[in-house]
């Protein structure tokens, strides 16, 4: 399928050191990596001028691959990567990140992360006598969002769904 997503704060640190990835947050444009592929993709810029993503749109039977540039890592060391991803509910297994370790005589060892999109319960309610159920937004992250909202069913009502799309 299609995928959709906005990509940015790549970091990878060993045992709590500094950032190894340079240009993480994409703003200075695409110096430091390299993408190819025949997907779209371009810089777009937040809110504040720090807030700079890589937006990158891949319709089926499309690919896109990008690499930072190298740097060398300790063996036996802990390590953490962070990236933050907005990814369309839409582009859900429609691909992967990958973190590739390599040696100079090759591939070490691959990290796989599949796309999905996050899921993040709210809390389960009770609606009031009419059947309504409000939430806060505030209690709701930031960004594109979709609702939904569903009944399991019971002896009187049939199960049902309902799905609402927001905007920030």
């Amino acid at each position: 399928g299609q995928a959709i997503l906005a990509l940015t704060n790549i970091s990878f640190s060993e045992s709590g050191s500094v950032n190894k990835v340079v240009n993480g947050d994409f703003s200075k444009g695409l110096n430091s990596w390299g993408i190819w592929g025949d997907g779209s993709f371009s810089i777009s810029s937040g809110e504040n001028s720090s807030d700079s993503a890589l937006a990158i749109q891949v319709k089926q039977n499309q690919f896109l691959g990008m690499n930072s540039e190298s740097f060398g890592v300790s063996p036996e060391t802990s390590f953490t990567i962070n990236f933050r991803a907005k990814i369309a509910p839409l582009s859900k297994g429609s691909g992967y990140f990958d973190v590739i370790f390599q040696s100079s005589e090759g591939e070490v060892r691959r990290l796989t992360i599949p796309l999905d999109a996050a899921s993040v319960v709210i809390g389960t309610a009770s609606t009031d006598t009419s059947g309504n159920y409000t939430v806060d937004r505030k209690r709701l992250p930031q960004g594109d969002l979709e609702l939904k909202a569903w009944f399991a069913g019971d002896d009187m009502y049939w199960p049902a769904i309902s799905r609402l799309k927001l905007a920030p």
